[in-house]
């Protein structure tokens, strides 16, 4: 906008001056001219949620529960375990709430996918094969083969936490929807798996 232009209409509110608005003006111009040393504008201060201010039904009866799932693969390729995740929720008793699921690897990881269809499966070990193929010469780190650096560049494109509602005491999965354990090593690995729930 060139200077001197008028501020078009919804751009702020028409008030004349900060001083009309009742705040005071400290802009940088003035404290330089004044000789006073520039501030920055203060910022709201966040207010901080402790025990006492949260609601009742809230705070009373919350629960934290965890446990851990060791996953044998058979190489790379998709290993479901949503019966596992499912079998945990239901031991733990809790009825809402929110499963949080995390694999302490580099090399693999989880994603919710399709639990019918074997070729969406095919597909996206087709599609990532061709994105992050094996054996590229430009790769550094290739310690444990090709298949080394591959396998933590498509961790990295996917997750290694997902977070899935609980309800009515199941997961909230959509009738299509499982978890899957993706291992991205050619050869079959012992994968853990830390499943904490949240909830009542």
């Amino acid at each position: 906008m060139p200077p001197g232009s008028p501020v078009p209409d919804g751009l702020w509110p028409r008030t004349a001056s900060p001083a009309a608005a009742g705040v005071p003006d400290h802009s940088p111009t003035d404290a330089v001219a004044s000789g006073r040393t520039p501030r920055a504008a203060s910022r709201p201060r966040a207010s901080v949620c402790d025990d006492a201010d949260m609601p009742s039904d809230l705070s009373a009866g919350l629960r934290i529960a965890q446990d851990r799932l060791d996953i044998s693969t058979p190489g790379r390729g998709l290993t479901d375990i949503t019966a596992s995740v499912a079998l945990i929720v239901r031991t733990s008793g809790m009825q809402t709430g929110l499963a949080q699921i995390f694999v302490q690897h580099t090399s693999c990881s989880l994603v919710i996918t399709e639990n019918a269809d074997p070729a969406v499966h095919l597909d996206l070990q087709s599609y990532f094969a061709r994105l992050v193929p094996d054996g590229d010469p430009r790769y550094i780190h290739d310690d444990e083969g090709p298949d080394d650096m591959p396998a933590h560049l498509r961790s990295v494109l996917t997750e290694t936490g997902l977070s899935v509602p609980v309800s009515g005491g199941r997961l909230a999965l959509g009738t299509w929807q499982g978890i899957y354990l993706w291992e991205h090593r050619a050869r079959g690995h012992h994968r853990n798996v830390v499943v904490t729930l949240i909830g009542q």
